[in-house]
């Protein structure tokens, strides 16, 4: 890969290795993993955190190659990667995003500082899918140069609502790229629909690399 060319890192913070709990592990490996295989555009580097370790180890997770590294090391990762130019994309370990997903997020020009987001998806809660939009939300990626020691989580992304974010946050598409999966051990919302959510009654989980009965075992 040509140095100037942006390389997409894939940043996760998980407890995998240490601490995961049944439930995520199987949310980890049927969900999480099983989407980022089913990218129409491979060429992304996986990049999970995790609370044991010293130093990057390259490890190999369902025939996915990932780089492990302390989750204190953030501001390391774009420099370890090796290259210039890195859009960071922020994906939680339970959650799956859409199979051109990366492919989309690629085509859009580097800018510095400026972060991007794709502002409609689906929610599951309970084996049942439900539209949802958020306009800065848990996929956004932002754009660094790796000597910055700049990352996709020095702030919350909820943050990016604020004004002094308003002319950084560029919406890549309006498509519903992403699912979110609620399950009784996420940590925010308490697992509640939103009053109002559309369910929808015929999902292409394929499209997200899924299984239904997946989403229904959650």
């Amino acid at each position: 890969m040509p140095q100037n060319e942006i390389t997409i890192i894939v940043a996760t913070r998980s407890s995998y290795i240490s601490g995961m709990s049944q439930l995520r592990t199987r949310l980890f490996n049927s969900i999480a993993a099983e989407s980022l295989r089913n990218q129409n555009d491979k060429n992304f580097v996986w990049c999970i955190s995790v609370a044991t370790g010293d130093d990057e180890t390259k490890r190999n997770v369902d025939g996915i190659d990932c780089l492990f590294f302390n989750h204190s090391n953030w501001a390391e990762m774009a420099k370890i990667v090796g290259r210039e130019k890195i859009r960071m994309m922020r994906f939680d370990d339970d959650d799956a995003i859409r199979s051109d997903f990366v492919e989309q997020l690629r085509k859009e020009p580097f800018r510095e500082g400026h972060w991007l987001t794709f502002p409609n998806g689906y929610r599951s809660h309970n084996g049942r899918i439900y539209k949802k939009r958020n306009l800065p939300n848990q996929f956004v990626s932002l754009d660094v140069i790796a000597k910055s020691g700049n990352h996709v989580y020095e702030i919350n992304h909820r943050d990016l609502e604020k004004t002094e974010y308003r002319d950084r946050l560029h919406i890549v598409s309006d498509h519903p790229v992403w699912l979110w999966t609620r399950h009784a051990e996420s940590k925010s919302s308490g697992g509640k629909v939103d009053v109002g959510s559309e369910r929808l009654r015929n999902f292409n989980y394929s499209a997200f690399g899924i299984k239904e009965e997946t989403i229904g075992s959650f």
